[in-house]
């Protein structure tokens, strides 16, 4: 899904391993969490996005239990995050170590 990737710069990481480590497990959970249980799903949908519509929340569960249990990442996929960044530190001006 676009916009689920997890990146990180180098320097963050080797300084925050921990947090880094605590947030991709997170991650997993709150994925893990949406997929099985349709009211904790509900109930996130208006608190952090605002989506109260009945047949959006439908259709956004119905897309996120077509992700696959384990999602490995795509060689075209990675391809599109890199540009995607790429473009991003064009636009910002911003560039990440590493």
């Amino acid at each position: 899904m676009a916009g689920s990737g997890i990146m990180v710069d180098k320097a963050y990481l080797a300084a925050h391993r921990e947090t880094v480590l605590r947030f991709v497990k997170a991650d997993i959970e709150a994925t893990a969490q949406m997929r099985r249980n349709r009211q904790v799903f509900n109930a996130a949908l208006p608190k952090w996005f605002n989506i109260t519509d009945a047949r959006t929340q439908d259709g956004m569960f119905a897309h996120v239990n077509k992700f696959q249990t384990k999602p490995y990442p795509s060689v075209d996929g990675i391809k599109q995050v890199f540009a995607l960044y790429t473009w991003w530190q064009d636009v910002s001006g911003t560039r990440m170590s590493g």
